[in-house]
């Protein structure tokens, strides 16, 4: 089971009209199918934390993603070689 915890960023104007920051963080996580309802149990507990079951299919897009994200970074830190944009139209 694959469990995303909400977070994100957001404004908040407060009585003043004065404008706050409150940071979110996102967190994927990875649980075995035996222990997924203990956590998300766990979770309900913090009404700060919000907890949403992630298809299978947006699983695979999520990593998808992370892991063409991953191969950006190794490519501009010199450990892989990358394409041009050229090349890639030409071979398609």
């Amino acid at each position: 089971m694959t469990l995303q915890l909400l977070t994100g960023k957001s404004n908040v104007n407060n009585s003043l009209s004065l404008k706050s920051e409150i940071r979110i963080m996102k967190v994927l996580l990875d649980i075995k199918d035996s222990k997924a309802n203990f956590v998300l149990e766990l979770l309900e507990n913090f009404k700060f934390v919000k907890a949403e079951t992630l298809t299978p299919h947006k699983t695979e897009v999520l990593k998808g993603l992370k892991s063409g994200l991953d191969e950006m970074r190794e490519i501009e830190a010199g450990r892989l070689k990358g394409i041009s944009a050229e090349d890639l139209i030409n071979k398609l």
